[in-house]
């Protein structure tokens, strides 16, 4: 099942709060970490 684009938002500010973020790269791994479908 995919989390909700409301989840999904949500889960991607805590992320970039709480990582050094500095490529999309970089979040889509973070993402994939939470088991986080990623294109």
């Amino acid at each position: 099942m995919n989390p909700t684009k409301n989840l999904r938002q949500s889960r991607i500010l805590q992320i970039i709060k709480n990582n050094n973020i500095e490529t999309q790269e970089d979040l889509v791994e973070a993402l994939k970490d939470y088991n986080m479908d990623v294109t």
